[in-house]
This record gives C-alpha cells, sequence and structure tokens, in this order.
C-alpha cells in the first residue's frame, strides 16, 4: 500500500491534539503552519479516508486479476493435461 501520510495529515493530526490535548506543538509542524496556515482537520481526514478506500480498491481489483490469470492457467494446464491423456489412449 502507498505511503498515505502526507505532510497536510501530520500537521492536521499534531493540530488536532494541539486544540484537544493542548499537546505541544513539534518545530517542523510549527514551521508547517507558518508556511501553509493551519490545517483543515477534517478535511485531511476525509482525503486520507478517501485515498485509503482507493488504495483497498485497486488491492481488491489486483487480487480479482491475479484469481483470474490463476484461474486461465489453470485451466490452460487442465486442458493439456486431457489431450495427452487422449494421445496417449490412442497410442495404445
Amino acid at each position: 500500500m502507498a505511503n498515505l501520510l502526507t505532510s497536510h495529515l501530520l500537521a492536521a493530526i499534531d493540530w488536532d491534539e494541539y486544540k484537544r490535548d493542548g499537546r505541544e506543538l513539534s518545530h517542523s509542524t510549527v514551521d508547517w503552519i507558518e508556511k501553509n496556515g493551519k490545517p483543515n482537520v477534517e478535511f485531511e481526514l476525509k482525503v486520507f479516508q478517501k485515498a485509503v478506500e482507493w488504495e483497498e480498491k485497486l488491492e481488491r481489483l489486483e487480487n480479482r486479476r491475479k484469481a483470474q490469470e490463476l484461474k486461465i492457467a489453470f485451466e490452460r494446464k487442465q486442458a493439456k493435461l486431457i489431450r495427452q491423456r487422449k494421445k496417449s489412449r490412442r497410442k495404445l
């Protein structure tokens, strides 16, 4: 899964903890806020949620594709074995 932790999200998490618990902000978060302004916590969490949903969807699609490839390979091998059996029976 891709790295979904962005600087925006990390700053939003730190800012939320600061607002809720009074936890001291790290220097990097203070620098980020000075450059970009206060983060919108709800928006960043929604962006994160959408990214997670997208990653899960991609993973499901990849798993489905792999299963389909395995099924096709199995069916080909099975058909090949059946042809070989028929040939060996003809020779007898």
